[in-house]
This record gives C-alpha cells, sequence and structure tokens, in this order.
C-alpha cells in the first residue's frame, strides 16, 4: 500500500458549512493546501440542508470535525471521537490536530 493512501484512508475531515458563509470559503481554501501535501477523506455538510446538523451547528459554521480511524477487528468504520475545531483556525492547527 503506498503511504499516500495509508494516510488519506486513516483521516477523515469533516466540514459543516452553509452557503454564503466567508469562513466558510477560507477554510475550504486551507484544507484544499493541506490536502495537497497530506492526503484525507474530505466531506462537506450543508447544515441547512440537515436537520440534526442544523440543530448543532446553524450559527457556529465553519466547524470541522477531524476522526482517525481505529483498528479494531480490521473494522474500517471504527472511528475515534471527533476532535472539533470551529470557525478559523490555520494550517499549523489543522497539522497540530490530526498529527
Amino acid at each position: 500500500m503506498r503511504p499516500t493512501r495509508f494516510l488519506s484512508q486513516n483521516l477523515r475531515l469533516t466540514l459543516f458549512t452553509r452557503v454564503n458563509c466567508s469562513l466558510c470559503d477560507v477554510v475550504k481554501h486551507t484544507l484544499n493546501q493541506v490536502q495537497t501535501a497530506r492526503p484525507f477523506d474530505y466531506s462537506e455538510v450543508d447544515v441547512l440542508k440537515n436537520k440534526e446538523w442544523k440543530q448543532a451547528y446553524q450559527y457556529e459554521v465553519p466547524v470541522l470535525h477531524i476522526q482517525k480511524r481505529i483498528s479494531a477487528g480490521g473494522d474500517p468504520e471504527v472511528l475515534s471521537e471527533a476532535k472539533k475545531l470551529f470557525h478559523r483556525f490555520t494550517q499549523e492547527e489543522l497539522g497540530e490536530s490530526n498529527g
């Protein structure tokens, strides 16, 4: 297995966002820069289209959940508890969170 593939399989980032969010755009740009150096699984959730996440993060976006896959009996979907970064953060802070 290639090292970059191993990293991408071991890190999952979920960005909670919404339309017309300039801070969300900044975070997306930062994530794009980090992803070129360290690949990871990435997904976005529009909080206004998801009732569960709307209640949690409607007024908090952008929020980034960072999870690591934990090897538990070979199950690739066992994840660590999400570490959460709110609003503004730098590439360095992101690197420290997923180190």
